[in-house]
């Protein structure tokens, strides 16, 4: 088993879901937490709706749309709230194909990833890769 020794502080580990302790700012997260409980008590302790709180919505087309000039048109109800990166892809991979469809997927790839292509029954077909990126050639192949 491996996650003993994540702790160890000589190791570094480069396992997802395990970032090093020193990344995280804990003084200011509890600074946070600390303001919202004191000062929006319900609306941290009640489930939010399903679809995301209007304000988080709102925080983030602010500064990750709006700036770039991408999708000005966007409203918030077009907006999909996950919990992480893999609600998101499963999302997607349940949306865009079906089982017995081919996927295209660098060599290596995240196991999280295969592990939920396999689930949806796709097809993975790996492709090829190197310091400067995708390998057409053998894109172009597959």
């Amino acid at each position: 088993m491996l996650a003993p020794r994540f702790a160890d502080p000589n190791v570094i580990s480069f396992a997802a879901g395990y970032p090093s302790a020193e990344s995280f700012p804990a003084g200011e997260l509890a600074e946070i937490a600390r303001d919202v409980l004191l000062n929006d008590t319900v609306t941290a302790l009640q489930y939010a709706p399903s679809s995301g709180l209007p304000c988080f919505i709102n925080a983030a087309l602010e500064r990750y749309v709006k700036p770039y000039k991408r999708l000005d048109n966007l409203s918030p109800d077009k907006v999909l709230v996950a919990t992480g990166s893999t609600q998101a892809f499963e999302v997607i991979i349940n949306t865009l194909f079906n089982p017995g469809d081919v996927v295209l997927v660098e060599n290596p790839t995240f196991g999280g990833t295969t592990s939920q292509l396999d689930v949806a029954r796709v097809d993975m077909v790996g492709f090829d890769a190197d310091d400067d990126g995708v390998i057409i050639e053998d894109l172009e192949a597959k």
